[in-house]
């Protein structure tokens, strides 16, 4: 049985004023439980997410038939896919489109990217929500556990 896994890489965040670092782990655990971001990129692009996968398999599949050497691991290609459509997921605001909710602080430009988020006109920009200093969107990972049964 093989398990796909949808996550990030625990990755601490680094913050001058805070005495405890906060990770991306954490983070993730605090955003899947309110506002269920991997959750709903999955009920989105399941089916494609499925789709990419068996393309994956299928080209190595056919690799092996023909004697070709595997290029690796299997499914690493498709991995990045998925990684990729994650982050573009996030950059295009479909959490918000398809939720229909706005996060605040994404609303109104906050960011802890820069130390001065206004624009040159003194406001703030709008930016994707859950990407506010790019390292949540940055460390997601798709990775597959495969258990063979009966051994």
């Amino acid at each position: 049985m093989a398990v796909l896994h949808l996550g990030v890489v625990d990755v601490a965040y680094s913050d001058p004023n805070k005495q405890d670092l906060t990770t991306t782990g954490e983070i993730a655990e605090i955003l899947e439980k309110n506002f269920e971001v991997i959750g709903t990129f999955y009920e989105i692009y399941g089916q494609k997410i499925a789709d990419i996968m068996a393309d994956s398999m299928s080209k190595e599949l056919a690799a092996m038939a023909k004697g070709e050497p595997l290029g690796g691991q299997p499914i690493e290609t498709a991995m990045q896919k998925i990684e990729a459509l994650f982050r573009s997921y996030l950059d295009n605001h479909e959490w918000e489109q398809t939720t229909g909710i706005t996060v605040a602080a994404a609303h109104q430009g906050i960011s802890h990217r820069f130390k001065d988020v206004m624009n040159d006109k003194g406001e703030r920009g709008k930016r994707p929500a859950f990407v506010d200093t790019g390292l949540y969107q940055a460390s997601f990972r798709t990775w597959l556990d495969m258990k063979l049964r009966g051994f």
